[in-house]
């Protein structure tokens, strides 16, 4: 069973977010004969002496499952560097001899590309697969380590941007439909293989050495959009060598500050690989095949433009009420709208239409967007006053909810949590937040609503799903804060609520106090927050805080962190001793 992509990751690209970061596997998913970089240098190494085994003398004596020899990964580049100093030898005795002297190894990986590559047959490859409707898909950013044409030519348009290294400058196509490729380690069109094509250690250090545009521009899509791996193997030295490049090798020493990357991997991934790679802040989805990967993605994609289409036809045939719906949010003289309490629940259903509306429009599309300012046109409004609408809107039913709930009438409530519930929910959206804040604050204002115990059910469960899914520090703290806030109701929680909230809450108090990243601003946090920790909460989380005690120097003991949890975070500590930061 294919495993489903992460809700982060179905937001990111929904966005236009996602980067697809191609390997040699991507290709041989479809065209089976395309080497690999091991095969490239089997074959490259077989013209020293025409023996297929040939590279098997320049490098460690490793063998893979079945016994046979393999290269590491890690030894890719110095094996290619060590053909290039063997075919220098010998390209002198043969000078001597006045033999046909031996091509670079750059000319000979175009020449090997080329006569195992065809563009016909790669269009006829990917007929009847998922990949054939990528064209169609909001995947605007792609970069490859491959030298072929495969990806330009399945997957790209005429008027998208193929770029390839050695470049000075990279422009990336503005508009929402246009894609560019980034062809980082060269192409095999290329006029000049020796300054295009890396594959030699000397040929890498000259890549990260000179090519620092490139370099610059990998760390900007890391840092601002969500990478992808496919066709990668865990241990391949591109994942080793430009991650780490990209992230590690910078002045700031925040790594956890940097969106998380995903592999994507058809086969099961032992949880200590999942692990390793997960401290390096690269999620791993297992069992998920490269065409299952874009088949998911083209089904979300569908949903997505199906549900935006529905809620934009709603609002469209009832224009003239809903543009005066915003204006009457927007109104200086009315400051909103005065509704009868049996007219809330009809005016919340439209403000929250307008809200999903903009908010899955928004995703995709940029506030200036032709269709979006034409959309606005048909109700009769513009940017602004839509957006002051919707803020004004959420305030509204937050104080209807309220004047309902004075009655132990939950219907107001009702929408709005199924509203924040909905799947269509982007967890990292300010929409979503607001609503999350609204119903933790009703549910303090009135411990006695009707069905409290289920409504605090509904918001751990949102609470729990948005940590799950959470993006970067700001969301981090977001989520302690909640944690923090929440304890108030604890008493009132039902015990497998309860038992869900206290674990989550550990994790989050177990990540404080580390050297570097987001868990410092959440440490900080503790400092300022921690005295509405609710005194109810704390026999809980100190049974959860000892379940984790481990056999330390032979004795049952405690980490640092769960000490000082013990020490400070119980009622009547002093909370600000808990785990400061290092000097």
């Amino acid at each position: 069973m294919t495993t489903k992509l992460p809700f982060q990751l179905r937001e990111e690209f929904i966005k236009g977010n996602v980067v697809l970061f191609l390997g040699a596997g991507f290709v041989k998913n479809y065209i089976p004969h395309m080497p690999t970089w091991a095969q490239l240098l089997q074959e490259i190494f077989k013209t020293l002496t025409g023996d297929q085994g040939e590279v098997f003398k320049f490098c460690e004596a490793t063998y893979d499952a079945s016994g046979n020899r393999r290269i590491e990964p890690g030894e890719f580049l110095r094996v290619a560097q060590k053909y290039e100093l063997e075919r220098e030898r010998l390209n002198k005795l043969r000078r001597k001899k006045k033999q046909k002297e031996l091509p670079g190894i750059h000319e000979q990986v175009i020449e090997l590309i080329l006569d195992k590559y065809d563009k016909e047959k790669a269009v006829e490859a990917i007929k009847g697969k998922f990949l054939e409707n990528a064209k169609g898909l909001p995947l605007r950013y792609w970069v490859t380590t491959n030298y072929d044409s495969f990806i330009e030519d399945v997957c790209l348009e005429t008027n998208d941007s193929v770029l390839s290294r050695p470049l000075s400058n990279i422009y990336f196509r503005t508009t929402s439909d246009a894609r560019t490729l980034l062809k980082i380690h060269g192409s095999v069109d290329s006029a000049k293989p020796n300054e295009s094509i890396v594959i030699t250690e000397e040929d890498y250090f000259r890549f990260i050495k000179r090519d620092r545009y490139i370099i610059s521009k990998l760390y900007t899509l890391f840092c601002e959009k969500t990478v992808v791996f496919l066709g990668y193997g865990l241990n391949d030295i591109n994942i080793q060598l430009i991650y780490h490049d990209v992230l590690l090798d910078q002045e700031s020493h925040s790594i956890s500050q940097f969106r998380p990357a995903y592999f994507i991997s058809r086969e099961a991934i032992p949880i200590e690989q999942s692990s390793y790679y997960s401290h390096k802040r690269i999620i791993c989805i297992p069992s998920c095949p490269i065409d299952s990967f874009f088949g998911q993605l083209e089904e979300i994609f569908e949903e997505h433009q199906t549900y935006q289409a529905d809620i934009q036809t709603k609002i469209l045939a009832d224009a003239s009420n809903y543009g005066q719906l915003i204006a009457n949010l927007t109104s200086h003289a009315t400051g909103g709208i005065e509704a009868s309490s049996n007219e809330f629940a009809e005016y919340a259903i439209k403000i929250l239409d307008l809200v999903d509306y903009y908010e899955l429009k928004h995703l995709r599309t940029p506030d200036n967007s032709a269709d979006f300012v034409q959309f606005l046109q048909k109700v009769g409004s513009h940017h602004n006053a839509f957006i002051g609408a919707m803020w004004t809107g959420l305030g509204l039913i937050k104080k209807w909810a309220g004047e309902q709930l004075t009655e132990a009438n939950t219907e107001v409530l009702e929408m709005l949590i199924e509203f924040s519930e909905s799947t269509k929910r982007s967890q990292a959206d300010y929409v979503f937040k607001r609503c999350m804040s609204i119903l933790f604050e009703l549910q303090c204002q009135f411990p006695n609503m009707p069905n409290h115990t289920l409504f605090l059910r509904r918001i751990c469960n949102l609470l729990i799903r948005f940590d799950d899914n959470f993006n970067n520090w700001n969301d981090y703290v977001y989520c302690l804060e909640q944690y923090i806030v929440l304890s108030s109701s604890f008493s009132n929680m039902d015990i497998d609520t309860k038992k869900k909230f206290i674990k989550k809450l550990y994790w989050q108090l177990y990540q404080c106090g580390r050297s570097y990243g987001d868990s410092w601003y959440s440490t900080e946090k503790i400092y300022t927050d921690w005295d509405k920790f609710h005194p109810d909460a704390w026999p809980s989380l100190e049974k959860e805080i000892m379940t984790h005690s481990t056999n330390i120097n032979g004795e049952l003991g405690l980490s640092e962190r769960d000490q000082a949890m013990i020490d400070y975070l119980k009622p009547g500590a002093d909370y600000k001793k808990f785990m400061p930061r290092a000097t």
